[in-house]
């Protein structure tokens, strides 16, 4: 009796359990396990792949091509979407990390951390200096075990302070206009002062001149 074996190719997809768009809309990453799946937008292909040690519980674009990235450890990390290089890593709670939140305000990049040792910690980050590692702001013990993280921005306060920036900048634009405006009647006043001068100038002239003239026609008529 004869067997025939033959070879089969069996495939396994897995779902991704975190997709994250860059800000400007020109790609996107996939998270499965501990695998990142960077594509571009325009060609909806992989550009580059980033692998930690640990599973990824959490990742959020810092810039358009910057992530940070944090897992079941107590260690986030920056990675360049363009080389898939670690920028920068730090120890950032005693337990893992279960959430990321970043967002600017008030010319500060602040990044929100939240682990199981029950801490919320915020971060000051210096994209100038993306290398050193960000300095620590403020931290809460919630005493409790997080297990996600969502942040309120006070909109009211932000609305206020960009229609106080809006307002100021009005402001100076008015200012401007106004000290065109007084420049340019100094001009104008300048000049028909001038004017008026020439004018009081060329008038006694002229008299000087009309004055002779008149007596010249007076004796000639007497005399004739």
């Amino acid at each position: 009796m004869q067997y025939r074996v033959q070879k089969v190719s069996v495939y396994v997809y897995t779902d991704a359990h975190i997709i994250k768009w860059s800000p400007d809309g020109e790609r996107y990453v996939t998270v499965v396990t501990n695998k990142v799946d960077i594509y571009r937008l325009d060609t909806a292909s992989i550009t580059g792949t980033i692998t930690t040690e640990k599973r990824i519980s959490s990742l959020r674009f810092i810039t358009d091509s910057i992530l940070a990235i944090a897992g079941d450890d107590e260690i986030i990390r920056f990675y360049s979407c363009d080389s898939q290089k670690c920028l920068c890593e730090f120890k950032a709670h005693e337990n893992r990390i279960k959430d990321i939140y970043t967002f600017e305000r008030e010319g500060q990049h602040l990044i929100v951390t939240a682990s199981s040792d029950g801490y919320i910690k915020m971060w000051n980050l210096d994209l100038d200096k993306i290398k050193n590692v960000p300095s620590l702001l403020c931290e809460v013990n919630t005493k409790a075990r997080l297990t996600c993280l969502a942040v309120w921005l006070d909109q009211v306060s932000e609305m206020k302070e960009n229609s106080d920036k809006a307002a100021t900048s009005s402001q100076a634009k008015e200012d401007e206009k106004s000290s065109i405006v007084r420049k340019n009647k100094a001009c104008r006043t300048d000049t028909s002062d001038k004017t008026a001068k020439k004018k009081r100038k060329i008038i006694p002239e002229k008299k000087k001149l009309e004055a002779p003239l008149q007596k010249k026609k007076r004796k000639q008529n007497s005399s004739a």
